[in-house]
C-alpha cells in the first residue's frame, strides 16, 4: 500500500476518435475531477485519419505515406500534405487555448526528423547492404511515431 503521502499515478488510454474532440476530452476527463488533475499519464492514439494517412486506410485500402516511401513514388509531398493536415487539426484547438507557433513548429520538427530519417533509409535501401524488409519495418515505426 502506498504511503499517504505519495502520489497515486494513474496511466489513462484515450483513442484517436476521441481525441478528435478534444475539448470535450479535456472538460470532461482531463480537468473533470480538479482533485486528481496531476498524477495522470495519458497514452493518446494518433487523430482520427492521420493513422490513414501515415500507414494505410484499413477500410478502403488506400495507401499512406508509408507505401509511398516503400515504393519510392512520392513519400516527400505526402509529408507535405500531413503536415498540412496536423496543422489544421492544431488550429481547430486554437479556441481551447493551443498555442498555434508552438504547436506547429512541433509539427514542422517531428515531420523534418523524419524525412531525414526516410532520406537516410532510402539511401540504405539503394545500397543493397541491408534486408529491404528491416529497413520498411524501420520506416513504418519512424511513421507511426509521427501520430
Amino acid at each position: 500500500m502506498a504511503h499517504p503521502s505519495q502520489t497515486q499515478i494513474s496511466v489513462e488510454k484515450i483513442g484517436g476518435t476521441s481525441m478528435t474532440a478534444f475539448g470535450d476530452v479535456l472538460r470532461h476527463i482531463m480537468l473533470y475531477d480538479k482533485a486528481r488533475i496531476t498524477g495522470r499519464i495519458y497514452v493518446v492514439s494518433a487523430y482520427s485519419g492521420v493513422t490513414n494517412q501515415l500507414l494505410e486506410h484499413k477500410k478502403t485500402g488506400e495507401r499512406g505515406i508509408y507505401a509511398l516511401f516503400a515504393e519510392d513514388a512520392g513519400y516527400q509531398t505526402a509529408l507535405d500534405g500531413l503536415a498540412v493536415s496536423l496543422k489544421k487539426l492544431n488550429a481547430g484547438y486554437a479556441d481551447l487555448g493551443l498555442p498555434l507557433d508552438v504547436a506547429d513548429r512541433f509539427v514542422d520538427e517531428r515531420i523534418a526528423q523524419a524525412r531525414t530519417y526516410l532520406e537516410a533509409m532510402h539511401h540504405v535501401l539503394a545500397s543493397g547492404y541491408l534486408d529491404r524488409k528491416d529497413v520498411l519495418l524501420a520506416a513504418r515505426e519512424v511513421l507511426a511515431s509521427i501520430g
